[in-house]
């Protein structure tokens, strides 16, 4: 910056160059996933004694592990997070010249489960904390005993951050969170769909802290697939709950904080609601 223009110096000009954002290049390669890197050390044998002298490996690749913690976390997400199984990716690596057994995957797998487990351990009980939870299962291929498993997904705030965990077993989702919902001391609130797995007779005490809300776009969305059988009806209903939407669309609009979003879903979607439940009672 500050030097000449060359185009103005060629015209008799006094133009001075000034800084603008840097420009971006960008070429895409390809790898394998897990890569790795083989250090060749050089030996020497004596012709007389036979001692055998190697070089000095650099103490910081000596002391490295074999599968670094990233090899680890790599393998996880292709398999728990993508769905690529421990023999496709034996398979990827074996076409990359990299090979990467799936029994070994396995005992990585093991390995990691041991370090993040007291992880997994910190979010439930951070989770527990939360006031506000969002639950919703999806069936899971796995196979356990025979009988099939479901994976719910349970989405919670704490001071200002997302956290999200999975949970796969035997049962729907209520049955899989309540470890965590019990936890509570205060009154808090979910959010679900309104299907009977996700809702279950607990006691009293921790009832009556549970404030349960059904999620609406999930009661839409079977009207619209109503919509070609019965479609005047589904029809004034898909009607009725887009005026909840724009009331929604206007708080966000304005910015309204969470309480007054409520004092105002109260006042106009109420009366809609209201009419909406006299219609379909």
């Amino acid at each position: 910056a500050g030097d000449p223009c060359p185009a103005c110096l060629e015209a008799g000009e006094n133009g001075k160059l000034y800084a603008l954002p840097p420009g971006k290049l960008i070429r895409l390669e390809g790898s394998p996933p897990i890569i790795g890197r083989r250090y060749e050390i050089e030996k020497f044998r004596c012709t007389l004694c036979g001692e055998v002298y190697q070089a000095r490996v650099p103490e910081s690749i000596a002391k490295a592990p074999k599968y670094a913690p990233s090899v680890k976390s790599r393998i996880a997400v292709n398999r728990y997070g993508m769905g690529l199984p421990h023999k496709r990716q034996e398979q990827f690596q074996a076409y990359q010249g990299i090979p990467l057994a799936d029994s070994t995957q396995w005992d990585l797998m093991v390995q990691l489960m041991k370090a993040v487990t007291p992880v997994w351990a910190a979010l439930s009980a951070i989770s527990a904390s939360s006031l506000i939870h969002y639950y919703d299962d999806t069936s899971n291929r796995i196979l356990q005993l025979g009988q099939p498993v479901h994976t719910t997904a349970l989405v919670s705030y704490h001071q200002g951050h997302e956290v999200v965990l999975f949970l796969t077993g035997h049962g729907c989702g209520v049955k899989k969170i309540l470890p965590i919902i019990e936890q509570h001391k205060q009154q808090f609130m979910t959010m679900c769909d309104a299907s009977s797995a996700n809702y279950t007779e607990v006691d009293e005490s921790l009832a009556a802290r549970w404030i349960i809300c059904f999620c609406l776009v999930h009661g839409r969305r079977k009207f619209f697939e109503l919509l070609n059988s019965f479609p005047e009806a589904s029809q004034f209903v898909i009607d009725q709950i887009a005026k909840v939407y724009e009331h929604d669309a206007h708080c966000k609009r304005e910015g309204y904080t969470p309480e007054q979003r409520l004092r105002y879903h109260e006042a106009y979607s109420g009366t809609v609601m209201a009419g909406l439940h006299y219609y379909l009672v």
